[in-house]
């Protein structure tokens, strides 16, 4: 009996054995990343609930046995991790999400290090935010993207560069209130984002305190930006193609303009130009002509873009290259952008502790302009446009153009299809690096790059023309050409100690040395201006036609380089990844400034307290991680002054039928560095699963030594002179966060919104011996922020006698207008309050996402109205709101009688704070499965449109123009592009 059971219980077990293995099966499958589908070789797949498990091969490729319903775990270092459940199919591919969570690593100042251990201010933002948007500048991507960074377009040219500022104004001179670009570590300057593929960049990180900042010196008071471009991966070479076309339109305007028959009606109401003393009649003939002058300015843009990269590599080297195309053409007739762009990278590990990396970035660029943007003449096109009375043809009867004397729009127009302005510009940045590890503790490091910009300038006015007939000398028309080159060189060596010790001490110190020479501010340059032109000579041979009557023009510049030698360390100590602190000091001496002031030292420190490492929260179910930072630190400036301010310069002249030479600059030898010291408390957070994460910045930063151009007593024989004097705070509060609003990972569906603010109150407390400096239409004061307006007060018209009204130093009402009567009561054109908001919704393989922009409390001049609301300039068009004008007494309007002169007062200065729907794209990505049996390894296809609304009660162009006053200068298009990414 007991035999006979035993067999039973055998022949048992076999069959349950028999039938498990009927059950298991080997499953495969790749495991790539969602943001651009590369291969993860070494990504673990382990089966849920066991220790079986593997490794994904070198293609990131696996396989493994399961049964039905278990469920497998992908995960991969910096990678959200992915859970599949196993159904009755045998291919399961998997794509991970980068990981959001606080330990990834950033980048700071020369390095990078876990997020937890970073005590600074830093904004990131990431490759998916940049790539594949159809802009020619790079920082223009940038808007709306970091809290506290104010980026305004200063053109809508192709190409042209905007202008960044970080947590406010932090020096009065203008040169010092750029930012510090860094591209892989090389320092450039900011043409470089009109010149590097955004699709070769992997991130971008804002440094906006003196502890982040405080290790580049004397050159990150306003800010320091890196530029992190993509590098190549371990594993199958993959190839990436993505294309994408589009067109460009002008974005509404804010104002209407009078036709024909209303400025004709208006001309004769104020008896000036055509329309003076004309019958009805006589105005319905002259009327049947109502030229639509943007109609023949204007155009419909294209944009083509072409982007190749090849990446991949081994265990050993990991390389990426690629090749991009730009195209551009602008919504104004003549401004193309054409760029040609490439890069390379390579990694190489020589052996277990030597590595060493290299990369160059490099383009050639054409670009065509129209002439005399963002000024109030004829031949800028975007004033002639306005400005031309459209009672004024075009063209003649016999189809040539109707220029001639007064005749402002077919001038212009003629002017812009027959003559050239042409720059082509040459771009390289090459760097290399390598790291030897002296001893499982200790590295070093060196560096060193090159960043070349060569630039060639043509302008060509054809004498046949209007202009060419005007321009003196010769009137016949001019040639010019320009060269300019410019190189920055950088080397870097560093010694490097980490450490730890019993898993709770953290210990990293790092020592450097380095030299910049910088030819920026003045590069070698060479230019001429030939007057006088055959009008049978085509333009490629206008110079040949010099003769001795009409000698060229020519200037020559001899730049003199920056030189500046550093040393500095860098020191942090971290206990138990919960408390960190971290030291930095610098020693910089710059060319720039006398023997006694040429050295200056800087400083900083800060810490990071990751309060969701204590044991008080470790059973928290809300909190995922909070961490506490405070900062401070001190940052230099030395870019807002010349080369040689520090000294008297000599110039040459004439006495007598002799040479001479005379002092015309009296220079200063006590100019030392403006020194920027900054206070942040921040508190970066992620509860609720990850849901909510987010940071929130509080600074006060303080300028000292101002740099203040001076006026001197006019028997000193100079006009003025660079000195330290003054002092002016920036403070204010930022705050960062995203919301994962609706999630439903089993049907692949998320919904996310983001946001940031920023606001920035700024205040100079002292200039020094003075009080106030004026400039131009703003004044320098103590007391206010740095950009108040400082003009005579509106004040309306009053409805008796039509005469203007404004108001007096008090504030009461006078007919009077004196510049003895100007007031700061009109705000600043920086403004204080910035930010960007938007969502982003996914659902299997489709997307959209939007972004918003804005900038708030901010006014400008539009200079625009006062030429165009002003019957004195009645021989160009005008303003509807002219035909409001006063007439009779009682009459309730706010443009003045024709009698009074029209002045320049705050009725110019108007609301700027506008609201922009930035960007809008809707995307599919092609699920892997569709593509299993093809060589596509991914296919992503979008729609996209670029400044699509923007909500505002400025009547100029564009409200966030980078200048004080609007004068008519080349405004933002609204861009549609069609797309497509290929992964091979």
């Amino acid at each position: 009996m007991k035999l006979k059971l035993t067999w039973l219980l055998t022949l048992f077990m076999a069959f349950v054995m028999q039938f498990s293995f009927a059950q298991e099966k080997t499953v495969t499958g790749t495991v790539t990343t969602v943001d651009d589908g590369l291969p993860l070789p070494g990504a673990s797949v382990i089966v849920k609930g066991t220790s079986r498990g593997q490794q994904t091969d070198f293609d990131g490729k696996f396989a493994i046995k399961v049964n039905q319903g278990d469920v497998i775990i992908v995960s991969y270092v910096g990678m959200e991790s992915a859970e599949v459940t196993i159904g009755a199919g045998n291919t399961y591919n998997v794509g991970l999400k980068l990981d959001n969570a606080l330990d990834e690593v950033v980048v700071v100042g020369y390095g990078s290090e876990s997020r937890e251990k970073v005590g600074t201010a830093t904004s990131l933002i990431k490759t998916e935010e940049i790539n594949n948007i159809a802009i020619g500048n790079v920082t223009q991507i940038l808007q709306g993207r970091a809290a506290g960074v104010r980026i305004s377009s200063g053109s809508g040219q192709p190409g042209a560069d905007a202008n960044i500022i970080i947590r406010g104004i932090a020096s009065i001179a203008g040169a010092g209130q750029q930012p510090l670009y860094i591209v892989d570590g090389a320092p450039v300057d900011n043409a470089v984002f009109s010149a590097i593929n955004p699709n070769d960049i992997a991130s971008v990180s804002v440094l906006k305190d003196a502890a982040s900042q405080s290790i580049y010196g004397s050159r990150g008071a306003a800010g320091v930006i890196l530029v992190t471009t993509k590098k190549g991966k371990s594993g199958k070479t993959v190839i990436q193609y993505s294309t994408s076309t589009g067109f460009s339109e002008p974005g509404e305007r804010q104002f209407d303009m009078m036709n024909s028959r209303e400025l004709l009606e208006f001309q004769r109401k104020v008896n000036r130009s055509t329309g003076a003393g004309l019958t009805d009649a006589q105005i319905d003939e002259l009327a049947k002509v109502n030229t639509d002058w943007e109609d023949a300015f204007f155009r419909t843009g294209s944009t083509t873009t072409h982007d190749l990269s090849i990446s991949g590599g081994n265990d050993k080297t990991v390389f990426r290259t690629s090749m991009g195309v730009f195209s551009q053409e602008g919504i104004a007739l003549r401004s193309k952008l054409d760029r040609y762009s490439g890069s390379v990278n390579i990694s190489h590990e020589v052996s277990d502790k030597f590595r060493i990396n290299t990369s160059l970035l490099g383009s050639f660029s054409r670009s065509t302009f129209i002439d005399s943007e963002n000024s109030i003449t004829l031949q800028n096109p975007f004033a002639a446009v306005y400005l031309a009375s459209p009672a004024d043809p075009l063209y003649n009867e016999d189809g040539g153009f109707a220029s001639g004397s007064g005749l402002v729009g077919a001038n212009a127009y003629e002017h812009l299809v027959s003559s050239d302005n042409t720059t082509e510009r040459i771009r390289a940045t090459y760097t290399v690096s390598g790291e030897y590890d002296i001893a499982s503790f200790l590295t070093a490091k060196a560096f060193g790059s090159v960043d070349y910009r060569e630039s060639v300038n043509t302008n060509y006015t054809d004498p046949n023309t209007e202009f060419g007939r005007t321009t003196t000398p010769g009137n016949a028309g001019d040639f010019g050409a320009s060269f300019g080159r410019g190189v920055v060189l950088n080397g870097r060596f560093s010694l490097e100690y980490d450490k730890s010790f019993n898993d709770v001490h953290d210990v990293n110190f790092e020592v450097f040395s380095e030299f910049v020479s910088d030819r920026t501010e003045a590069p070698f340059g060479f230019g001429y201006t030939v007057y006088g032109l055959n009008e049978n000579v085509p333009p490629g041979q206008a110079a040949a036609t010099v003769s001795a009557a009409n000698l060229p023009v020519i200037q020559v510049t001899n730049g003199t380089p920056v030189n500046i030698q550093s040393y500095f360390a860098r020191g942090r100590y971290t206990y138990d990844n919960r408390y960190t602190l971290t030291l930095t000091w610098e020693r910089d001496e710059s060319s720039k400034f006398s023997e006694a002031n040429r050295t200056a030292y800087f400083w900083s420190a800060d810490v990071a307290w990751n309060i969701h490492n204590e044991r008080f929260l470790e059973n928290s179910g809300f909190i995922n991680s909070l961490k506490l930072r405070a900062s401070a630190g001190t940052v230099g400036n030395q870019g807002a002054i010349g080369t040689f301010e520090t000294r008297t310069i000599f110039g040459s002249g004439q006495y007598n039928g002799s040479t001479t030479l005379f002092p015309s600059s009296p220079g200063n030898s006590d100019l030392k560095w403006e020194t920027v010291t900054t206070y942040n408390l921040g508190l970066d957070y992620t509860v609720w699963n990850g849901r909510i994460s987010g940071a929130v910045d509080v600074y006060n930063s303080t300028t000292s030594d101002l740099f203040v151009n001076q006026t001197l007593s006019a028997t000193s024989g100079f006009g003025t002179q660079d000195i330290n004097a003054g002092e002016m705070v920036n403070k204010g509060i930022e705050a960062e966060i995203s919301i994962i609003a609706l999630e439903d990972k089993a049907n692949d569906f998320s919904f996310t919104l983001f946001g940031n603010i920023g606001y920035n109150d700024n205040e100079i407390t002292s200039l020094g011996q003075v009080d106030e400096f004026e400039s131009g239409t703003s004044i320098l004061r103590e007391g206010l922020a740095y950009g108040t307006h400082y003009i005579v007060g509106w004040a309306g018209v009053n409805p008796a006698n039509g005469e203007p009204l404004y108001l007096d130093a008090d504030g009461q009402v006078t007919n009077v207008f004196t510049d003895d009567n100007r007031l700061t009561d009109y705000g600043t054109y920086v403004a204080p309050l910035t930010g960007g908001f938007g969502g982003d919704i996914k659902y299997k393989g489709f997307y959209v996402n939007t972004l918003f922009t804005f900038e708030k409390d901010f006014s400008r001049f539009n200079n625009q109205t006062f030429f165009q609301e002003n019957p004195n300039f009645a021989q160009f068009n005008q303003l509807r709101i002219m035909n409001t004008m006063w007439e009779n007494p009682g009459d309730i309007t706010e443009v003045q009688s024709s009698l009074f002169p029209r002045q320049f007062s705050s009725k110019d200065i108007e609301d700027a704070s506008y609201l922009r729907w930035r960007q809008l794209e809707f995307g599919y990505t092609v699920p892997s499965k569709f593509l299993e049996n093809t060589f596509i390894g991914g296919i992503k296809i979008y729609a996209q449109a670029v400044n699509l609304f923007t909500w505002t009660k400025w009547t100029g162009f564009d409200p966030e123009d980078d200048n004080n006053i609007a004068s008519y200068e080349y405004p933002t298009a609204r861009t549609y592009t069609l797309g497509m990414n290929f992964t091979f």
